[in-house]
C-alpha cells in the first residue's frame, strides 16, 4: 500500500531546456500518491531551439547500484516521452516512461503498464552527463536510488503526436493500489467536434474525494482543446498524444469546484479504441548482414590489399553468425521485404546500440555503420517488431580469431 511517499516531488533539468511552472487548481497539494505537481504555464529560455532534435536522450547506470537501466526519451515542451529497459532481463521489454520537467526544473518521471497504472515514480536531476535521484516503488512502498550516465546510443525520435482517429477512447491512470486516479473518455461527433467526460479520485486515505468534468462537447484545435469548467474560473487544456493525454490547468482556481484535494490534472494513458482502425497486413521480413575486412599490407612485398565488403550468409539462413572483429567490422545491415507500423532495436549484453521505431518497409532499408556498430567480444542482438509483436530475432557473435 502506498501512502507516504511524496509524488511527484519536484525535479530539475538543464537549464537551457523549455519549461511550465505549475498552477494548481486544487487548494492543498502534498502527498505522493497524486499528481499534484504538474506544470502549466510556459517559460521559455533562450535556447530552447537547442535540443530541437531528431534524436533521443539515452542514459545508462543502475538502481541501487546493481540493476542495470537504460532510459530514452524525448522532450516536448515540459513533457517527457520515453522508455525504461531493465537490461538484466530476459527479454528487455521497455516500460512506458512519461513525465514533466518541473518549475524548478527537476524531473518527474512515471512507469506505467498497459492498463494506466503507474508502478514507479523516478524523481531527479539530470546534469550535462549525469543523472541520479530516487526511485519510488508504488507496489513495494519503497525508495531507492538510480544512478545514470549520458549514454552515445543513437535512437531515432518516433512520432508521439496523434494522426486520424487515434485520440477517440478511454484513458485511465492510477497511482499505485490505494492511490490517486482518474478517467478521461473522448468520442467523435461530427468533423472537429467531440465529446468527452473526466472523473478522478483522491487516495482510499483522503475519501475519496471525487473531481468531475460533466459530459460535454466542444471542438478540437489540432491535437488538443482548452475548455472552462461551466460557472467557474477554472480552465484546463487537454492535449492528446499518441497513446496519452496530457491535462494541465490554464486559468482560475478548483478550490470549490472539486472535491478537497481532488484534481483532474495529469497525465491519463490511453487504454482502448473507441473507433475500428485499419488492421495491419502482417510483415513479412527477412535480414542480410555485411562485414568489411579490414586492409591487408603483406609485409615481404609492401603491397595493401583493400577489405573487401562480403555478407555473412548464415545469418539470413539461421538469423545467427560469428564474425572475428580483429580482421573484420560492422558494414551494413539490410532489411529486406514489406510491412508497416515497425520497429527495430539492436543491443549488446548490457545497452542498446541502436532504436528506430514507427517505421514502414517497403522492398529494402539498410541500416550503416554510421547508425551503430557491434560490441567487441560478446553477443548482440537485432530485434524486429510489428506494432508489440516479435516478428524477427536475430543474433550476432563477436570474437578474437588470431
Amino acid at each position: 500500500m502506498y501512502h507516504h511517499i511524496k509524488h511527484p516531488t519536484k525535479m530539475k533539468n538543464w537549464t537551457y531546456l523549455l519549461i511550465f511552472t505549475i498552477i494548481a487548481c486544487t487548494n492543498s497539494q502534498q502527498n505522493a500518491n497524486r499528481p499534484d505537481t504538474l506544470d502549466s504555464n510556459p517559460i521559455t529560455t533562450e535556447t530552447d531551439n537547442e535540443y530541437s532534435s531528431d534524436k533521443e536522450i539515452c542514459w545508462t547506470g543502475t538502481l541501487s547500484d546493481k540493476t542495470p537501466i537504460f532510459i530514452h526519451y524525448q522532450l516536448d515542451s515540459n513533457l517527457i516521452i520515453g522508455e525504461l529497459t531493465f537490461l538484466n532481463t530476459k527479454d528487455k521489454l521497455p516500460i512506458k516512461l512519461i513525465g514533466t520537467i518541473q518549475e524548478n526544473l527537476n524531473y518527474d518521471l512515471l512507469l506505467f503498464d498497459e492498463t494506466g497504472n503507474i508502478t514507479d515514480v523516478l524523481n531527479g536531476l539530470p546534469t550535462i552527463e549525469n543523472f541520479n535521484g530516487t526511485w519510488h516503488s508504488l507496489k513495494k512502498d519503497k525508495e531507492y536510488t538510480f544512478t545514470l550516465l549520458l549514454s552515445d546510443t543513437s535512437i531515432t525520435s518516433p512520432e508521439i503526436k496523434p494522426i486520424d482517429n487515434q485520440i477517440f477512447g478511454n484513458y485511465h491512470y492510477q497511482y499505485g493500489e490505494d492511490g490517486y486516479n482518474g478517467d478521461f473518455e473522448i468520442n467523435k461527433i461530427v468533423n472537429n467536434k467531440v465529446e468527452f467526460y473526466i472523473h478522478s479520485e483522491t487516495d482510499r486515505e483522503r475519501g475519496p474525494n471525487m473531481a468531475d468534468v460533466e459530459k460535454d462537447t466542444i471542438a478540437m484545435q489540432g491535437n488538443s482543446f482548452v475548455y472552462m469548467i461551466p460557472d467557474t474560473d477554472c480552465e484546463f487544456k487537454a492535449t492528446f498524444y499518441k497513446d496519452f493525454v496530457y491535462i494541465n490547468y490554464t486559468k482560475g482556481s478548483g478550490w470549490g469546484v472539486f472535491g478537497m484535494n481532488a484534481t483532474i490534472e495529469g497525465i491519463y494513458l490511453k487504454t482502448n479504441n473507441h473507433l475500428s482502425t485499419e488492421k495491419t497486413v502482417p510483415a513479412n521480413v527477412s535480414c542480410s548482414i555485411f562485414f568489411e575486412g579490414y586492409d591487408y599490407t603483406d609485409e615481404e612485398t609492401g603491397k595493401t590489399t583493400k577489405g573487401t565488403v562480403e555478407e555473412h550468409d548464415e545469418f539470413s539462413k539461421s538469423n545467427t553468425c560469428t564474425y572475428c572483429y580483429d580482421s573484420q567490422m560492422f558494414h551494413h545491415l539490410t532489411l529486406n521485404g514489406t510491412g508497416k507500423q515497425l520497429s527495430i532495436i539492436v543491443q549488446s549484453e548490457d545497452r542498446i546500440l541502436f532504436k528506430k521505431e514507427n517505421f514502414d518497409l517497403v522492398d529494402n532499408l539498410t541500416f550503416t555503420n554510421k547508425d551503430f556498430s557491434f560490441d567487441q567480444g560478446g553477443k548482440n542482438s537485432i530485434v524486429i517488431k510489428q506494432n508489440e509483436t516479435i516478428i524477427y530475432n536475430g543474433v550476432v557473435y563477436s570474437e578474437a580469431c588470431m
